[in-house]
């Protein structure tokens, strides 16, 4: 069984799984969640933290494997807070599939204001400057370029 939760730390957004671990492990352990993940934040290349039922390790890599009682926190967004809302912001992505419907809105906060009306709207892209569309899919993807 995966499980899967979200924690808030540094104002940013971290996607944790588990039994999963991150691959090229970089730099000293902590003890704590709290100073692994901040140190992660201000850590040029890091891409998360893996923690292993004591310690916290960052890292480097993209992939990620089964690993039995390990955790991993693959570091997010910023988060940017809209009615009530937090948005897990990310430069550079897309969110993968399904764009809500046809409309499009010139500024990111009437695009969130609209997708956090609906039902189906789980994310906004920004496709050009003044253009945002509502998106069905879930996954934050690199563009091209990015």
């Amino acid at each position: 069984t995966t499980l899967r939760y979200t924690v808030t730390q540094a104002n940013i957004v971290w996607n944790a799984i588990s039994p999963r671990k991150l691959d090229k492990p970089f730099g000293r352990q902590y003890s704590t969640m709290d100073e692994a993940l901040e140190a992660c934040v201000m850590a040029k290349g890091c891409t998360g933290v893996n923690f292993d039922g004591l310690l916290y390790q960052m890292c480097k890599g993209t992939t990620k494997t089964i690993a039995v009682g390990f955790t991993v926190f693959i570091k997010g967004g910023k988060l940017v807070v809209n009615r009530g809302y937090t948005w897990d912001f990310r430069t550079g992505c897309k969110i993968d599939s399904g764009y809500y419907d046809g409309v499009t809105y010139r500024t990111a906060s009437d695009a969130m204001n609209r997708c956090a009306g609906t039902y189906d709207c789980n994310g906004i892209t920004q496709e050009a400057s003044n253009r945002f569309r509502l998106m069905t899919g879930y996954t934050p993807k690199k563009q091209a370029g990015s």
